[in-house]
């Protein structure tokens, strides 16, 4: 399933982690390291027997684009090499090792061994490179349905249920957790000798404005229409809402108008002087 291609912004948070579900993430990592090294070398051996057939030979020096893409699609068809295919591996790599890793982080992991070998393929990269051992640092999930998923205020990960730290006087995260969340990423970070762990949320939409704290003190007085500000340095009186028309002046002049038809249509309820 492909990523949503809507905007999206990511907050980082720390997991609050216990020492066993330390043990766990890091026992998870591991495999995860295995299973991407051992399908980037299954799509690395599918890329060398293709680049050196006939027909993707053939598809480089064809000169029409319409041809040319039709060309290698055929050819990747043929050699199964794609995100699908080598998902599609996996399933059988998932049968004992590797069965406690999860479909959605796998198909992450297919199609980012995929990429890794496109941007060699296209020469963005000179070579592929496997992970070594302790140096996986991220692991993905594609939505936020299945796999790694964030559910009120805590990841849930195969057997593992870890809280998200969120500082209560933390405005920008307790916005932006808001909005819709489109897949999750665990991050692991070395600090000296201990390991620790982080979510990034993959957020749809916008991220909120961060404000920057001054300092001193402001006095405000807030009135019905307007709001007065002083402080060591300025004082102002604001408008609230200035986008918004002031209709008063014209409220008394409908007035003004209906009491005049009032008393036009109805003399006998007056009084010389005005009063009813």
């Amino acid at each position: 399933m492909a990523k949503s291609k809507t905007p999206s912004y990511v907050l980082t948070l720390r997991l609050g982690a216990t020492k066993s579900d330390i043990s766990a993430l890091n026992t998870y990592f591991e495999l995860s390291r295995k299973l991407y090294n051992a399908l980037l070398g299954e799509g690395l051996k599918r890329f060398r027997l293709m680049r050196e057939s006939k027909m993707y030979q053939q598809a480089r020096k064809e000169t029409k684009k319409i041809n040319k893409n039709k060309l290698f699609k055929e050819v990747q068809l043929k050699y199964k090499f794609s995100n699908f295919d080598l998902n599609k591996y996996s399933t059988s790599l998932r049968v004992n090792e590797f069965k406690n890793i999860d479909a959605n982080t796998v198909q992450a992991l297919s199609a980012r061994a995929i990429k890794s070998i496109d941007r060699m393929r296209f020469g963005e990269a000179k070579r592929v490179n496997f992970i070594k051992y302790n140096e996986m640092y991220s692991m993905e999930g594609l939505n936020n349905r299945q796999g790694i998923r964030y559910r009120d205020g805590f990841i849930y990960f195969n057997k593992l249920k870890l809280p998200v730290i969120i500082r209560k006087n933390d405005t920008y995260a307790q916005k932006c957790i808001q909005d819709r969340v489109k897949f999750c990423r665990i991050i692991k970070k070395y600090k000296g000798n201990s390991i620790r762990y982080y979510v990034q949320l993959i957020l749809e939409g916008i991220p909120p404005i961060k404000h920057t704290l001054g300092t001193g003190e402001v006095g405000l007085d807030i009135g019905t229409r307007t709001i007065a500000v002083s402080s060591e340095n300025d004082v102002k009186l604001l408008e609230l809402a200035p986008e918004i028309d002031n209709i008063e002046n014209q409220k008394r002049i409908l007035n003004r108008k209906l009491d005049r038809q009032r008393r036009a249509n109805n003399p006998n309820k007056y009084n010389e002087d005005g009063t009813i």
